[in-house]
């Protein structure tokens, strides 16, 4: 099951949304819907961002919420 991958950078995140998503294009919306409610962009994420688990966990959180990650 997704849901219970491990995470362990938000490039995995990522993968696992591509995945679900089917195509890159898909998850443009789905993107900027992150960057707008966390901050966090999963195609150029920030340094401090990138490993920072309470990132991951937000991201996570908000895809859960828009249906996707579960």
């Amino acid at each position: 099951m997704v849901a219970t991958m491990q995470r362990r950078s938000l490039d995995d995140v990522l993968e696992q949304l591509l995945k679900e998503a089917g195509s890159e294009f898909a998850t443009v919306p789905v993107i900027t819907r992150l960057v707008l409610r966390t901050g966090v962009n999963l195609k150029q994420p920030r340094p401090d961002q990138r490993f920072n688990q309470e990132a991951i966990g937000k991201v996570v959180a908000v895809l859960n919420d828009m249906g996707f990650l579960k």
